[in-house]
């Protein structure tokens, strides 16, 4: 019974995913405890696929995303499904520059829900690595306003 609690408390300590505990090494990698790892050091170590390689499959094509949101606090810009790309030059181990990639029929709202209807969104905007990898990983989220909606029958 005390090797069980034990082995318990060694599954729960692993579990443990509080930020103070990882430590990056560089170039994208971090510590070999399976703890630590995200989606680029997963690349490595699980797929064998070197920084470099993910830097030019991450330029090789434009991503689409589907409801987030880019800009500053209170000024944000929401979208509806856009797609967007990494500035050339700028994907580093921390993060990257992004732009969108203006496209036919593109939606984006201004705060309260009001249609966007200015001039295509040109700028730049820096992605950390946590929130670049989000975008590269998460499928479609819906909107905050359609959590407790339903589909018509």
């Amino acid at each position: 019974m005390k090797y069980l609690l034990t082995g318990f408390k060694h599954f729960l300590e692993e579990m443990d995913l509080d930020p103070q505990k990882q430590v990056e090494k560089g170039e994208g990698e971090t510590e070999s405890d399976p703890q630590l790892q995200d989606y680029f050091s997963a690349l490595g170590d699980e797929f064998g696929i070197e920084w470099k390689d993910v830097v030019k499959m991450i330029l090789a094509q434009p991503w689409v995303s589907s409801h987030f949101s880019l800009g500053k606090p209170d000024k944000e810009i929401l979208y509806k499904l856009s797609a967007w790309e990494v500035v050339d030059g700028t994907l580093t181990p921390d993060g990257a520059d992004i732009r969108l990639k203006p496209q036919r029929h593109d939606k984006s709202y201004l705060k309260g829900n009001r249609p966007n209807k200015g001039v295509p969104d040109g700028r730049r905007y820096y992605l950390s690595r946590k929130n670049l990898i989000q975008f590269l990983t998460t499928g479609w989220i819906p909107p905050a306003g359609a959590a407790g909606a339903s589909l018509p029958m």
